[in-house]
């Protein structure tokens, strides 16, 4: 029978009984709060500054697209510099960027171009922190729970994609979109502070340091040429391509068309995150379900290739 220890390895929330991973673990869920409700109460600002879809829509424009330009970047760095300092770094940049918002916002000193400047340093910040702080967060656990650590990540996002929307909505009701940015300061300032405190154990390399150029040209080049990376970045980009139109134009539709105020918007982004943990938490058993179709089918058709038909047309 599996002992106790076997048991903690196989279960998805193993890792939480790691005191190190369990603070990174819930720095995590906070940031993600603090991401997701910035973009509900940013997006909801918007709409209050200008009646211009286009601007509207640069919102998912300028929290997407350093994404898409520093992502391989930040995976190169996160592999040359101290990963602690880099997390520090790219935390305190949230936490000074969204205290800038919260301080603007509050005496109604901004407007539709600082208010997409400030979102967009915002995305910068997170996609130089994401590369280097999921590498962490495997680095403080044994090898063999590293699939329960990638699972509990997407837990964490996938509850701050569903809450954050619906807490930021109903935090607008109560005092303004101001008091949403002064939560996710102070989300970002108690990362920081997780931060400051953690010491990694310095993972020492027998290679020689690799540049930040031929790093990245390594890794487009692995992409290109790995059909396994290749393929789920083209399925991804062909499903996110049409997807950020959603995204974009939701707080046009909301208010434009639906007149939702400040919480029902909140609870239209989150309904969007509850799909997403509803389907997660059904994808297994559709995938149980149709491999054991398939092993059925393929049963019939070895045993009695001629009656497969008829079984078919009896179901």
């Amino acid at each position: 029978m599996p002992n106790q220890r076997d048991f903690n390895h196989r279960s998805t929330w193993s890792p939480l009984r790691h005191l190190t991973f369990r603070k990174l673990w819930l720095a995590s869920l906070a940031s993600y709060l603090a991401v997701w409700m910035q973009s509900v109460a940013g997006a909801w600002l918007m709409t209050s500054l200008t009646s211009s879809a286009l601007l509207v829509a640069l919102m998912q424009t300028a929290i997407s697209l350093p994404m898409f330009l520093l992502s391989l970047p930040a995976g190169v760095l996160a592999d040359l510099l101290d990963r602690r300092r880099l997390i520090l770094s790219t935390q305190v940049l949230l936490l000074i960027a969204s205290c800038v918002l919260a301080g603007l916002t509050l005496f109604g000193a901004i407007g539709p171009g600082g208010l997409l400047g400030l979102t967009f340093l915002l995305g910068t910040g997170m996609a130089l922190n994401g590369p280097a702080w999921q590498a962490s967060m495997c680095e403080v656990i044994e090898r063999g729970e590293l699939a329960q650590a990638l699972t509990l990540t997407g837990i964490a996002y996938n509850i701050a994609r569903a809450v954050g929307p619906a807490l930021a909505g109903g935090i607008q009701t109560a005092g303004g979109p101001w008091l949403v940015f002064v939560v996710n300061a102070a989300a970002y300032a108690w990362v920081v502070s997780v931060a400051w405190r953690w010491r990694p154990d310095s993972i020492g390399s027998p290679l020689p340091p690799e540049r930040l150029i031929g790093g990245i040209r390594v890794g487009l080049s692995y992409a290109a040429h790995t059909a396994a990376v290749r393929a789920p970045l083209i399925r991804t980009a062909a499903f996110m391509l049409p997807a950020s139109s959603l995204w974009a134009l939701i707080p046009v539709v909301g208010q434009g068309r639906l007149g939702t105020s400040a919480a029902g918007f909140g609870l239209l982004i989150g309904s969007l995150g509850v799909g997403a943990i509803i389907g997660g938490l059904a994808l297994s058993w559709l995938r149980e379900r149709i491999a054991l179709e398939a092993q059925i089918a393929a049963r019939l058709e070895r045993e009695s290739p001629n009656s497969k038909p008829q079984l078919l047309v009896a179901r």
